[in-house]
């Protein structure tokens, strides 16, 4: 059920890059440091696919809204509830924090 909805949103649009950390120093961090990162790179992963859902949304409303078109309600619902699954998802990323 999430991976459906996770394939639906982008992970990383183009706006945005990965930061990398210089070789040399991820080679100095401990592994504790490095699981932490990687965790919350996960969690920021997924709470951005939420967070694209609901921009996507307001987009639509929008457009809506300047058309006087008639929103399909179930089309909003199903993509706050997207939104709400992926955002909750992340919750047991930051147990492990």
């Amino acid at each position: 059920m999430v991976k459906e909805r996770v394939d639906k949103y982008p992970e990383h649009p183009k706006f945005l890059r990965t930061t990398t950390v210089n070789d040399k120093v991820w080679d100095q961090l401990s592994g504790r440091s490095r699981t932490f990162d990687f965790a919350f790179q996960k969690v920021q992963e997924v709470l951005f696919q939420g967070l694209s859902s609901l921009s996507i949304l307001g987009d639509q409303i929008v457009r809506d809204i300047q058309t006087d078109k008639t929103a399909n309600v179930c089309q909003v619902l199903d993509q706050v509830m997207d939104s709400i699954t992926l955002s909750l998802w992340s919750m047991p990323i930051m147990d492990i924090i």
